[in-house]
């Protein structure tokens, strides 16, 4: 029995379980305008700031910074500036997320009804 319950449990842990999509939703009310280029170039910034950063080891990063007092608090700026980018960032992925789902259940049901209709 135990072997039964273990061979179980590992199929039950690998199997590919999606999970389930709503198949009613309603729309949300997002402001699209927010969107804009403005947007973009707000969070390319972030991600280009992120880059120089990351680029550098410790040493080349401490060099950069400790440059002068004012470069100090530009980067002291700048550290806070990219954590907030990173939490906005990660309510717009969960976003991304319910918007992919979303299609994804809409596909389903349009592949769902051409199949039924080619029957």
């Amino acid at each position: 029995m135990g072997n039964k319950l273990f061979a179980l449990a590992e199929r039950e842990f690998k199997a590919n379980r999606a999970a389930p999509v709503r198949q009613k939703f309603r729309g949300l009310k997002l402001n699209v305008g927010k969107y804009d280029e403005g947007w973009d170039r707000k969070r390319g910034a972030a991600v280009r700031m992120m880059a120089v950063v990351l680029r550098d080891d410790d040493q080349a990063l401490y060099t950069r910074v400790s440059q002068s007092p004012g470069f100090a608090k530009t980067y002291t700026d700048a550290a806070s500036w990219l954590q907030r980018e990173a939490d906005y960032l990660r309510l717009t992925a969960s976003k991304l997320d319910v918007a992919a789902s979303r299609l994804k259940a809409v596909l389903d049901r349009c592949e769902d009804s051409a199949t039924l209709t080619a029957s």
